[in-house]
């Protein structure tokens, strides 16, 4: 592993267990693991973002022409890899912890067609069409 995914795989973990400690909520990451895994970056999961997207067949769902909205964007795994097949995608996440890991990760790839909102859905507002 790089120096510069190693320094990801410490911030990713950082915020787990900073969430663990202050976010009063489900732990979306459990002994080390996280819900979603993201082959991409070395980080194992339950669930492959990468398996997902494949089993769901949503690649057919997409195009260069079409922005997204992902609700209860998770640490944005999916986001970030569906973003690559898109006009642009917005991830929507309550929890503060896993938007900062989306951030990190976003930056880590270099993505700029996606951003993360820390809120509830219900106070969610894009100027986007969503497809």
């Amino acid at each position: 592993m790089n120096n510069k995914l190693s320094l990801l795989h410490e911030k990713l973990f950082e915020c787990i267990d900073t969430q663990e400690k202050n976010w009063n909520s489900f732990i979306y990451a459990q002994e080390k693991k996280f819900y979603q895994g993201f082959d991409e970056i070395g980080v194992d999961g339950c669930r492959s973002t990468e398996g997902r997207f494949n089993e769901y067949n949503i690649l057919r769902y997409l195009s260069k022409e079409k922005n997204a909205l992902d609700i209860g964007s998770n640490c944005g795994f999916f986001t970030l890899h569906a973003s690559r097949f898109l006009k642009s995608i917005e991830g929507v996440e309550i929890n503060p912890y896993l938007v900062r890991i989306s951030n990190y990760t976003k930056e880590y790839l270099g993505i700029k067609n996606s951003e993360f909102y820390n809120l509830s859905f219900e106070s969610f507002k894009s100027e986007k069409n969503m497809m």
